[in-house]
């Protein structure tokens, strides 16, 4: 089954998402949003310039059933869209013509942003030939510390959970399965592992390398001892460094299918990058629409 399909079916409708999409003017996101409207799973509002969306729907022959809110400048469509989410009229936002850097700054103004946890992490989901797999973190935090580290495994469980996993297996990969002092990522692993986290039914071990984590062959030509090793389901990468190039080792040289969102904010926040196929952006609006019907 497509990462598609398992997030359709995956979509409470009782709890219709409605995407808020920001400074909708944009060609490849409307495609994405069209797509998703027209499976019947979720409305969307558009917030832009009401000329250029239009301009940009007719000359691509999208059609699909939509409110659409003028706005006359960027900054506007994006504090609109936010002022949708707390009014309860959307569930969720989808970045459109905007920087990512002033959505990010508004979601996390104290005063009218959409602030939950004190960390926003960019979390992934992947489908692999035997199993799907949650990682993090590929676009957010440049270099997380133990306690960002927490905070992130937890948002992938919630994700995780969202997505239908029965068992939270939660990997510190790093480059080697050791602890080695003159490797940090080592040295977090074995502080993380013996955390105490809010839900009792995750297990986190390590430090993995990317082979053991995901591989029992290869977890057992080494001869680790982990209950997870070879079984992990969940990925926690060291840094932005390691997390993004995993993301796009998947989504370019392995054409494995890929969403991503960002969680830590009251809604989960679509941010795709432009180089992202038509069909994972279609899975990053679906991902989010998965969580924002499940929480």
């Amino acid at each position: 089954m497509s990462l598609q399909s398992y997030f359709i079916n995956l979509i409470n409708l009782e709890k219709k998402p409605v995407l808020a999409v920001i400074a909708a003017e944009d060609e490849a996101v409307l495609k994405a949003v069209d797509y998703v409207v027209r499976q019947n799973i979720v409305g969307a509002i558009l917030f832009g310039n009401q000329a250029l969306i239009e301009r940009i729907m007719m000359k691509n022959d999208l059609h699909f059933e939509y409110q659409l809110v003028h706005c006359e400048s960027k900054q506007k469509a994006l504090h609109q869209a936010i002022d949708a989410i707390h009014q309860k009229k959307a569930t969720m936002l989808v970045k459109g013509q905007v920087d990512t850097a002033l959505v990010l700054k508004a979601v996390l103004n104290k005063e009218q942003g959409l602030r939950k946890d004190h960390l926003l992490s960019h979390v992934s989901v992947a489908q692999l030939k035997d199993r799907m797999i949650v990682f993090a973190d590929g676009a957010m935090n440049i270099k997380p510390d133990i306690k960002e580290k927490q905070t992130i495994i937890e948002q992938c469980v919630a994700v995780a959970r969202c997505c239908g996993f029965s068992e939270f297996n939660v990997g510190i990969v790093c480059a080697i399965e050791k602890l080695n002092h003159k490797m940090p990522c080592t040295k977090a692993a074995h502080i993380l592992k013996q955390e105490v986290y809010s839900q009792p039914d995750i297990i986190v071990d390590g430090p993995f390398a990317l082979d053991n984590a995901l591989f029992l062959k290869a977890a057992q030509t080494k001869q680790i001892q982990s209950p997870i090793a070879g079984r992990c389901n969940i990925l926690i990468m060291d840094d932005i460094e390691s997390g993004n190039i995993f993301y796009k080792s998947l989504a370019f040289l392995a054409q494995v299918d890929v969403a991503g969102t960002i969680m830590g904010a009251q809604v989960p926040i679509v941010v795709t990058s432009r180089a992202d196929s038509h069909i994972n952006k279609v899975n990053a609006i679906l991902l989010a629409c998965v969580i924002a019907s499940c929480t």
